[in-house]
């Protein structure tokens, strides 16, 4: 799944609190198939839920990390849902005594889980790329934008 199209769509939920296939269609610019295609993968990985029977279908942000959303049915999944967690429990108290671990993980949840509207450091990208744990997609992609010349800088 594109990882930029995922985060428009959870985006769009967050932004409205729930919406329907046709709402996201419009939105995102792509076709039906292929919206359902990602909302199914989002559900099944438990980072939406789907309420309601067709036509009424909505989509929504879960309230609360729920036991069930923890299962997953493969490797990936399993290392998906463990970043989820590791962000959702990270005790950020502690971790601002380290300013240098608190600026990788912050980088690292921009990256991650979304912006925020706020733009990416270059300065620290460079500083910290190697320290980095983020989607080998996302490190691909930032690779490429930061070294342009070079097709396959470090991984």
């Amino acid at each position: 799944m594109k990882t930029e199209t995922k985060n428009r769509i959870i985006a769009y939920i967050k932004k409205h609190n729930q919406a329907r296939v046709h709402e996201i269609v419009q939105f995102l610019g792509i076709s039906n198939v292929a919206v359902h295609k990602q909302l199914r993968r989002l559900v099944e990985s438990g980072v939406l839920n789907k309420t309601g029977k067709p036509p009424l279908v909505f989509y929504n942000l879960p309230s609360k990390l729920q036991p069930d959303n923890l299962v997953a049915s493969n490797k990936r999944d399993r290392q998906s849902n463990v970043k989820k967690i590791k962000n959702w429990s990270t005790d950020i108290t502690e971790l601002k005594k380290d300013p240098e671990a608190y600026a990788i993980w912050k980088l690292q949840q921009r990256i991650n889980y979304g912006l925020d509207g706020v733009k990416l450091s270059r300065s620290e990208l460079f500083k910290y790329w190697d320290r980095l744990e983020i989607e080998p997609d996302s490190k691909k992609y930032l690779s490429f934008l930061l070294w342009p010349s070079q097709a396959s800088q470090p991984s």
